[in-house]
C-alpha cells in the first residue's frame, strides 16, 4: 500500500470515529433533554382533557385540552426517560384525562408526567461510553499518524537489577 492508500484508510477511521463520538453527543443530549422536561412536567399545570382516539394501545393516543386561549391537540403519552413506568391506564376514545401543559409552551402537554432515573441515567452512560470510544479512536489514529507509540506496559519493560 502506497501513502495514498494509508490517508484514505485514516481519513475513514477519523470519520468513523468522529462519528461514534458523535452519535455519543447526540444520545446525551437527547436524555438530559428528555429528562429534564419529564422532571418539570410534575410540576406542569394539569388541565382536563378528552381522548380523541387511540389506535394501537398507548402508543398513538390523540387527546385534545383547552388552555384557556386555545384549544391544542396532542399525542405524547409519556416522555420516553418514562417508558418503563407506564400506569396501565387505557386511554379510550370520549374519556377525560388529565393533561399536564407546559407553562412555557401551552402546546406541548403528556398525560403521564415524569421520567425514569435509570433509563436517563443508561441512555447517558451509553453516550458517555460513545464519545469515549469516539475520541479514543481518533486519538489513537492522530499518534499513529504523527508516528508516535503508545506507552510501554509496564509488564513489557525490563528492569535491570540494581548493583
Amino acid at each position: 500500500m502506497d501513502a495514498r492508500d494509508d490517508l484514505k484508510g485514516a481519513l475513514g477511521a477519523f470519520i468513523l470515529f468522529g462519528a461514534v463520538a458523535a452519535a455519543g453527543v447526540v444520545a446525551a443530549y437527547a436524555a438530559v433533554e428528555d429528562y429534564a422536561r419529564a422532571r418539570a412536567s410534575l410540576n406542569w399545570t394539569a388541565v382536563e382533557g378528552v381522548v380523541l382516539s387511540n389506535d394501537a394501545g398507548d402508543r398513538a393516543v390523540r387527546y385534545a385540552w383547552f388552555d384557556g386561549e386555545t384549544s391544542h391537540v396532542g399525542e405524547r403519552v409519556r416522555f420516553w426517560t418514562g417508558a418503563l413506568s407506564a400506569s396501565g391506564a387505557v386511554y379510550e376514545p370520549g374519556k377525560a384525562v388529565n393533561v399536564r401543559v407546559s407553562p412555557d409552551d401551552g402546546a406541548v402537554a403528556v398525560i403521564e408526567p415524569g421520567g425514569s432515573p435509570v433509563i436517563f441515567a443508561v441512555v447517558l452512560g451509553f453516550g458517555a461510553f460513545l464519545v469515549f470510544i469516539g475520541l479514543a479512536g481518533i486519538i489513537r489514529l492522530a499518534m499513529l499518524i504523527d508516528g508516535l507509540a503508545p506507552a510501554p506496559r509496564a509488564r513489557d519493560l525490563e528492569f535491570a537489577p540494581a548493583e
